[in-house]
């Protein structure tokens, strides 16, 4: 029998609505009542989760989640983080530099804010309308701290 089932959280566990649909929740639900620990995962930042996780009802000492895909795990219950592995700032400027050169849109998460270069609007706005996120938008990366 599964003791824990990790899920991704878009386009996984919710669609472009950020709905839950009731398939998933009743999956969910299903395997709960089995004793089953639910987990999300995602590249999002861990503090847009807690809605969801409060519909799905994941709480409890032993109920964590992953967030900033994988570079955070926390304990759902009090937001504490029990492991950061995430990417250090100077690897993070020649990350961005060679995107840069590849004309990809860039997001970065710094102390659980999202920010954005301005001019890369397009692919944002999905961030912004689809996914629900606030983003931040500033003038370069070079700046960040």
């Amino acid at each position: 029998m599964y003791k824990l089932i990790f899920t991704d959280f878009d386009k996984t566990l919710v669609g472009d609505d950020l709905i839950i649909s009731n398939e998933n929740l009743e999956a969910i639900k299903k395997a709960q009542k089995k004793g089953v620990q639910i987990m999300l995962c995602t590249g999002r930042s861990f503090l847009k989760l807690k809605q969801f996780e409060d519909i799905i009802g994941i709480s409890g000492e032993n109920a964590y989640g992953v967030a900033f895909n994988g570079g955070i795990v926390y304990k759902v219950d009090d937001r504490k983080i029990i492991r950061d592995k995430r990417i250090e700032l100077s690897l993070g400027r020649e990350i961005i530099k060679k995107l840069r050169g590849e004309k990809a849109s860039v997001l970065i998460y710094v102390k659980e804010k999202l920010y954005a270069e301005r001019g890369n609007d397009e692919y944002i706005n999905f961030y912004e309308n689809k996914a629900s996120l606030d983003v931040t938008y500033i003038d370069s990366f070079d700046y960040i701290e």
